[in-house]
């Protein structure tokens, strides 16, 4: 067998790459970290059916058959979020106060959207709880201030705007 091992390190090269966008994919679906664990479980699986094929003469089918968990996973990423307790929350909330702040100092807002973009103010108290309170409040806080046209000097303004950003990366370090 020449070709045997070429043909399986290109394989291993081939499942990196692809275990690269589905970590990446289901960052971006703000999977929990259980996603990742059943993920990269499948994929030792799998190298280790394909290791012992090429080293202890373990048979070909066996190695599929290790195979299956990864091959299935990798085209349902949407399932693995779901089975695995749906998206975070902490990486929803980040979003949320993201998008939002991005939205309130967009110049051209006129009525409505103001109306609406208070509507999503509001809408974030689903994510409140003990440790979310002082977030939400200083978001609550900015956006109000921004959506009223309230004059706020810049040194109160940059204060709240890093101590939110604070709280951001305390609630969740890795989404940074």
């Amino acid at each position: 067998m020449p070709f045997a091992v070429p043909a399986a390190l290109l394989a291993i090269a081939l499942a990196v790459v692809v275990l690269g966008w589905l970590l990446r994919d289901l960052r971006v679906r703000r999977a929990r970290p259980a996603a990742f664990r059943v993920v990269i479980g499948a994929y030792f699986l799998a190298a280790a059916g394909w290791l012992g094929a090429l080293l202890a003469d373990l048979p070909v089918w066996a190695a599929w058959l290790g195979s299956l968990p990864a091959i299935g996973l990798t085209f349902a990423p949407a399932l693995v979020v779901r089975w695995t307790g749906g998206p975070s929350r902490q990486a929803g909330l980040r979003e949320a106060v993201l998008l939002l702040r991005e939205a309130v100092a967009l110049p051209w807002l006129g009525p409505a959207d103001r109306d609406r973009l208070r509507a999503r103010v509001r809408r974030l108290d689903r994510f409140r709880t003990p440790e979310t309170a002082e977030l939400l409040d200083l978001v609550a806080e900015a956006a109000y201030d921004r959506l009223d046209e309230l004059p706020v000097d810049a040194a109160t303004d940059a204060t709240r705007t890093a101590r939110i950003d604070a709280l951001l990366d305390a609630l969740d370090p890795a989404a940074v």
